[in-house]
């Protein structure tokens, strides 16, 4: 009898809060922004859920746009108004995430 075994497919992510080098800025966004905290990442089939907190400055410039942006390491952009983030239907790999506030003005 031979035996087998199974390779189960997997998901495993890196995460990063801030602006890595591979995240570059436009001149119309405010990169001075606070940095998102506790950057949390739930990995549920081929879904991986990001979730973050942020403190507003007391003096927060005004925007024509606000949000947060989630930047995949192979360069794919999302941009999302809520402090959580869904990406689904990954296929097995390793993911990893910047996020960061940014506002156009």
């Amino acid at each position: 009898m031979v035996g087998r075994t199974a390779v189960r497919p997997y998901i495993s992510i890196f995460l990063l809060l801030g602006s890595p080098a591979w995240a570059k800025g436009r001149d119309d966004v405010r990169d001075e922004l606070p940095t998102p905290t506790s950057l949390q990442a739930v990995v549920l089939k081929k879904t991986i859920t990001l979730s973050w907190q942020w403190q507003a400055p007391e003096e927060l410039p005004v925007f024509t746009e606000f949000g947060y942006e989630i930047q995949r390491q192979d360069g794919k952009l999302f941009h999302v108004p809520a402090t959580t983030f869904a990406d689904a239907e990954l296929p097995a790999g390793s993911y990893t995430y910047a996020v960061r506030a940014r506002g156009l003005t």
